[in-house]
């Protein structure tokens, strides 16, 4: 007996512990869960992994394997987006949504048992206490939002894009690899100031990094022929522009408003006012008004900052420029063996045409490339779009805006075959924003979802499309192999989905 007590003390104990966020800690928007590896069992630690779980529902499973770069440290880290909704289409819309209160956090280590299979080996729980909510005085007081400007002020403002094609059912068309994608950032720098401080001057400049990417084909902004120059604007505290290319001489440039208009006066949680949001999404979409309503919907945490959350409802009609034919002049050489015209070729007329507009081209341009005029995509009249902005209110300074837009086109039967063929699609072929890694030649700091943009290893190694909607050898470089010619007839109905992330980065 005393030979076994003996035994059983010299075999190590492990009980998988959660270092934070601690038992009772108040928590708000991205919480970071981090549990030691030296708490986990051998078996989990080794080829097993972790499940979060919040209230008992799954979250995600965090893998622990040497090719996982979260291997690498003396703890694993999960970041709980705690303002993210959940992952549940049986859920309503507003039970879709942590609220404010006490949640169980769960974290279970899955490694393999005596016959090899994966199985829950421990578990960690700790409780906590949710404020992604600002409190409020009982009345609530009315807030007074204004942007603060002050000389040499400089803000840079990030713009990711991704969208995807979706069946009119709303399923992914490309195995939700987000086809069309783009980036860039605006400089804000404040040269002067008027009125007291209620106007200022203004200048914009769009950074020459900025890129777009249509199934898998990377183009730099820089390379396209627009010329990015600055853009000097005269801005009120409540976002509006004053008046528009005040310094310009020869030809007018322009560039995507970065504010969100505030209301003139005192407001409460729940109140509107007017706005309008100038879109301009560089190498994807030009300039566009959206007028709307907004509605401060409340007053929550966001990134560190008291934010108050304004929902703007707003429409208008882009001219998206991945839904057109552009004129081909000539090939640019990208990084690491990538090739990229203005607008990417090969994959530019995967949506169809309204009718009678012009669909002649042939005709040689410079680089001995041929030269396709200007098709209109067929959109059904103007779109509405959703913009949910978190200004902080305390600093004067929008933090983040998130644009989300849907619309109906069409799809030749033949590229919605090429788009279903998901082994081909997301074998590689088609880099996402969501890769790890980074690029000297790409904007530099996190993503979409705090995650690197992409990374050289990302690139296509080829200039020819791999994925299945090019026929490859083929010489044409407008619909090749995607049975998009003039005489299709079978066409079907899609959706496009669309979402703009703006961050301030600095």
């Amino acid at each position: 007996m005393i030979v076994a007590i003996t035994a059983m003390a010299a075999v190590p104990v492990f009980a998988i512990a959660i270092q934070s966020p601690t038992e009772g800690q108040i928590v708000r928007d991205q919480v970071k869960i981090v549990v030691p590896k030296t708490s986990l069992a051998p078996e989990v630690a080794g080829t097993g992994f972790l499940v979060v779980k919040i209230d008992g529902r799954f979250i995600a499973a965090v893998g622990l394997t040497s090719t996982d770069n979260k291997a690498y440290s003396d703890s694993v880290v999960y970041i709980w987006k705690s303002k993210d909704p959940i992952s549940d289409p049986t859920l309503s819309a507003e039970d879709r949504y942590f609220k404010d209160g006490k949640h169980e956090i769960t974290v279970e280590g899955f490694g393999p048992n005596e016959s090899g299979k994966y199985v829950s080996l421990e578990t960690a729980k700790v409780t906590v206490n949710l404020q992604n909510k600002v409190a409020q005085t009982d009345p609530p007081a009315p807030i007074k939002l204004r942007y603060r400007f002050r000389i040499g002020q400089e803000n840079i403002f990030r713009f990711t894009t991704y969208a995807d094609i979706l069946s009119p059912a709303g399923v992914s068309l490309s195995g939700g690899q987000y086809p069309i994608q783009g980036q860039f950032s605006v400089l804000q720098a404040i040269e002067d100031l008027q009125s007291g401080g209620s106007a200022a001057l203004a200048r914009y400049k769009v950074d020459k990094n900025g890129f777009t990417q249509l199934y898998g084909n990377v183009n730099m902004i820089a390379y396209t022929g627009s010329p990015l120059k600055s853009v000097y604007k005269i801005i009120s505290n409540t976002g509006r522009t004053l008046e528009d290319n005040v310094l310009s001489q020869t030809v007018e440039a322009t560039v995507t408003d970065t504010l969100v208009w505030l209301p003139s006066r005192l407001v409460q949680v729940g109140e509107t006012w007017p706005c309008t949001f100038r879109l301009k999404l560089e190498g994807l979409c030009d300039v566009t008004d959206f007028t709307g309503t907004s509605t401060l919907e409340g007053l929550e945490w966001e990134q560190g900052y008291k934010c108050a959350k304004i929902v703007s409802k707003v429409r208008g009609l882009p001219d998206f420029k991945f839904l057109e034919e552009q004129e081909n002049t000539g090939l640019q050489n990208m990084p690491y063996g990538q090739m990229a015209n203005q607008i990417t070729a090969p994959y530019a007329t995967a949506l169809s045409w309204a009718e009678g507009t012009d669909t002649s081209g042939g005709s040689v341009g410079a680089g001995g490339m041929p030269t396709v005029k200007k098709k209109k995509p067929k959109i059904a009249g103007p779109i509405d779009a959703t913009i949910t902005s978190y200004f902080a209110y305390e600093t004067g300074k929008l933090i983040k805006n998130v644009i989300t837009m849907e619309f109906q086109s069409t799809l030749s039967a033949d590229t919605i075959a090429g788009l279903q063929q998901k082994v081909n699609v997301s074998g590689g072929n088609i880099p996402t924003l969501m890769t790890g890694g980074g690029s000297p030649t790409m904007p530099t700091g996190p993503g979409i979802y705090g995650t690197a943009p992409l990374s050289p290893s990302s690139y296509p190694t080829s200039a020819t499309p791999t994925s299945s909607l090019a026929t490859p050898g083929s010489t044409s470089m407008i619909g090749g192999g995607m049975g998009l010619d003039d005489t299709d007839t079978s066409q079907q109905s899609v959706k496009v989905k669309l979402i703009v992330i703006q961050e301030l980065i600095k």
